[in-house]
């Protein structure tokens, strides 16, 4: 898959990688991200000022929008197929 990864503070820290799909847990569901936006906590995660100990790299997008592609065994909220969006929530 590709991904965006920040490998440290700044946006010329942000690189286009190509990584193995991985493989959801009992309680994971698996999602192919069709679009993405980029809000203000990214903006902080980049500046450093969200949480300036995050252990590089990451992948530093809260809010997508994509559909569940595989599912993890004990998951029976979602099914292969659902149109889902995520939101990065502590």
């Amino acid at each position: 898959m590709k991904v965006w990864a920040l490998h440290g503070f700044g946006l010329n820290q942000l690189r286009f990688e190509e990584r193995p799909v991985p493989k959801p847990t009992a309680n994971e569901v698996l999602i192919r991200i069709a679009s993405v936006s980029l809000n203000y906590r990214d903006k902080l995660l980049y500046d450093g000022l969200y949480n300036p100990e995050l252990r590089f790299p990451i992948v530093p997008v809260a809010d997508a929008a994509g559909e569940v592609v595989e599912v993890g065994g004990a998951v029976n909220r979602f099914r292969i197929g659902d149109k889902v969006v995520t939101q990065y929530a502590t």
